[in-house]
């Protein structure tokens, strides 16, 4: 009995390593991180002639573009009434 849990429990330890292992790998040579020239070109295509200032805006937010509740006086005031 001891003898099947011990090797059941080495067995869920090794599968945790292998877990992170390839998560650690997929991580690495994974490409589905966003560069900043997606969200140039996204901002560009959305934006118009502010999107520099969506560009900022998702750099600064993880990639979160501007929102109608987010435009008040500390946000630029060409986007109101366009998001």
């Amino acid at each position: 009995m001891r003898a099947g849990c011990l090797i059941l429990l080495v067995f869920f330890i090794w599968e945790a390593v292998m877990v992170k292992f390839y998560k650690s790998l997929q991580r690495i040579f994974s490409s589905d991180r966003v560069s900043v020239e997606h969200y140039r070109v996204w901002a560009k295509t959305e934006y118009g002639r502010d999107w520099q200032f969506a560009l900022q805006h998702m750099l600064d937010h993880k990639g979160s573009a501007p929102k109608s509740r987010e435009l008040d006086e500390t946000v630029n005031k060409n986007l109101k009434g366009w998001v």
